[in-house]
């Protein structure tokens, strides 16, 4: 380990050198420092607070900006399928966590073992939940230990300016672990000094409370929330408490910004059947995530930079039994450290974006034992924009792990504009992930692990036709991927342990149908504000897999409809609807509707909301039943001082 972090130490002296050089760079000579940033500085001052009436009247469909760790493009420029998630959304879909606001994108399949994410899982396009990868501000949040860690997140949507839906591979963009895709969330400081206070009620005994305070003072801006939200539960060891504390502080510096972003996590909760058969109703879990990066963005008139070093640390401690630990009960600690860096360069051929990644993952257990592995990646790709009606670009990741050698992972995008709203796309591309630790070595009484198991790895094929202006988008696509070993936990009968295993082969067809109507910039259609629909379905082929039972892989949604609407009945007053159709390989279908109503004031609003409305009775995972009709109401404040 000694040898690992001194590596790792070297490795950001060197990607920093860069931005030493660069900060010394004389800003008149730049001609940047001031021009840039005081252009960033103003738009971000157009940012409504949460009080004010809905965001989407002033936000332009084809002018959402889509910002990954090297390329940024408007979303009219996107030859993925993809989906964003605006403030308006937030602030006028019935939703308290992120799990519930994911939970309405066509394609996107959130799995909890609780209302109100506590525990959630994230799959997209019929991938599992290991296959998602998770960012924040472009930091990935995978825990080497499990992919149920993946959205234990600090941030609460109050922080959140944009969430971004990748809908297939991004491992030339992200890594390994987007697989099938990757969700990328984005916070930003508010340009004014201000508090801000949410507090809720509800159903269950359910509370929550949050306050956030936005401190500029000339080139440093610094933005810190609290929350903390807990129940009695809606049924037997259902119980659960979080808190959230976030930091988030920016401070302008030659030619770009210093950025430094810390979170910690509490959650602990009752995990009635979460895990083990139905027989187990008094499992219980605890888990605190830490997270801490600093970086430095740098931008001149041809060039960009931002090198990066992170360090992520998850505790997690579990009990068979809640109040008999002695009979079963496990200790994890995983830590990813990591350094790396981004870079894009502007040239008479188009924009070249490379970056490099250092990481180390470890792990202590009392059950999968003490684990290290290191990993090196190089990321490549090159955008051509001969006209403005054609790009493409190919791309390449290349990584090294300690425990599976060399892989390489190739993409390629293209968009070709049939007319000025009408575009076509089309995509390809390799993606990769290698086992958890839990995976590979997890003992319990009904799941082994597999130390014998080899990463997996697919092909998707991608094709799309989409229709975009500011008010109107409709976009329909079609993929194919087809998977070799893939991993999935599985059995010979109901008496054998759950154990994973490489299946040969499986392949996976889908169709996503997206439409979206921002009606308020439309003549004629009064109080509508926006209206917007979405269809998936998925199909999977399992190849020899013999007589196997699947866990993970033949749960996925087979269809998946989503549809809502919102509209303001009076000025200050804002109605949204949400209908969701799941129908699952393994589980009964469902409908569900929610609904919230909220009255925004200068400065204050209240809301009240219903979640599954019609009380349908209803299951995200085989073994946890959900709630039935839960009712919130709450307030929010923003102060100025």
């Amino acid at each position: 380990m000694r040898i690992t972090y001194r590596a790792l130490t070297l490795s950001f002296i060197i990607v920093l050198l860069p931005v030493i050089s660069a900060a010394k760079i004389d800003s008149s000579a730049n001609n940047l420092s001031d021009s840039s940033l005081t252009t960033e500085r103003t738009s971000k001052k157009t940012v409504q607070p949460d009080t004010l009436p809905a965001p989407i009247k002033s936000v332009e469909l084809d002018q959402i900006e889509i910002k990954q760790n090297r390329f940024t493009f408007r979303f009219a420029e996107a030859a993925r399928n993809m989906a964003v998630i605006r403030p308006a959304e937030r602030n006028d879909l019935p939703s308290i966590g992120l799990a519930e606001l994911l939970g309405t994108v066509s394609g996107v399949d959130i799995r909890r073992r609780n209302p109100v994410g506590i525990q959630a899982d994230i799959g997209i396009m019929g991938g599992t939940f290991e296959q998602t990868q998770v960012l924040l501000n472009g930091i990935k949040m995978s825990d080497p230990q499990t992919g149920h860690h993946m959205m234990n997140l600090p941030v609460n949507l109050q922080e959140i300016s944009q969430i971004q839906v990748l809908k297939g591979p991004g491992a030339r963009i992200y890594g390994q672990n987007a697989f099938t895709g990757a969700v990328n969330i984005i916070t930003e400081i508010p340009p004014e000094r201000g508090l801000r206070l949410f507090g809720y009620g509800g159903a269950f005994d359910s509370f929550g409370g949050r306050a956030s305070i936005s401190i500029p003072s000339g080139e440093l801006r610094q933005l810190i929330s609290l929350s903390h939200d807990l129940s009695d539960g809606y049924r037997h060891n259902t119980d659960y408490e979080l808190t959230n504390l976030y930091y988030q502080g920016e401070l302008s510096a030659g030619p770009g910004r210093f950025e430094l972003l810390a979170g910690y996590s509490d959650r602990s909760f009752g995990a009635n059947s979460f895990y083990a058969s139905e027989d187990f109703e008094d499992q219980w879990e605890t888990v605190q995530t830490s997270i801490l990066s600093f970086d430095y963005r740098a931008e001149g008139d041809n060039w960009e930079l931002t090198p990066r070093i992170y360090w992520r640390r998850n505790d997690d401690e579990y009990r068979l039994i809640r109040h008999q630990p002695e009979i079963f009960q496990n200790f994890h600690t995983t830590n990813v450290l990591s350094a790396e860096t981004h870079s894009v360069v502007r040239h008479r051929y188009g924009r070249t974006g490379l970056g490099v990644e250092v990481r180390n993952e470890s792990i202590e257990s009392s059950n999968l034992g003490n684990h290290n592995r290191d990993h090196f990646g190089f990321y490549a790709e090159h955008r051509i924009e001969p006209t403005p009606r054609f790009d493409l670009t190919p791309g390449v990741y290349v990584n090294w792990y300690s425990d599976y050698d060399w892989n390489a992972f190739p993409g390629i995008d293209l968009r070709l504009a049939l007319a000025e709203r009408w575009h076509l796309f089309a995509n390809a591309g390799l993606s990769y992930r290698i086992p958890t630790y839990t995976d590979l070595y997890y003992e319990g009484p009904t799941n082994i692990g597999n130390p014998d198991l080899e990463p997996e790895q697919a092909i998707t094929w991608e094709a799309g036709l989409r229709y975009l202006s500011s008010s109107w988008m409709a976009h329909v696509s079609f993929f194919r991927r087809h998977a070799d070993r893939l991993i999935d936990w599985v059995r010979e009968s109901s008496d054998d342990p759950w154990q994973p295993r490489n299946f040969h082969e499986v392949t996976t067809t889908g169709l996503d149908l997206q439409f979206e109507l921002a009606a308020a910039r439309i003549a004629g259609i009064p109080y509508l504000e926006r209206l917007h629909a979405g269809f998936t379905i998925l199909d999977s082929n399992i190849l020899n897999n013999g007589d196997l039972e699947s866990q993970y892989t033949l749960s996925h949604l087979r269809y998946q409809m989503t549809a809502g609407f919102t509209w303001a009945p009076y000025s200050r007053m804002h109605h949204s609807v949400t209908w969701r159709y799941t129908d699952r390989l393994t589980l009964d279908s469902y409908h569900l509707i929610d609904s919230r109503l909220h009255w925004m004031q200068s400065g204050w609003g209240v809301f009240i909301e219903a979640v599954n409305l019609t009380d349908t009775e209803y299951r995200e995972v085989n073994l946890v039943p959900m709630p039935g009709r839960w009712l919130r109401a709450g307030i929010n404040l923003e102060l100025g001082f």
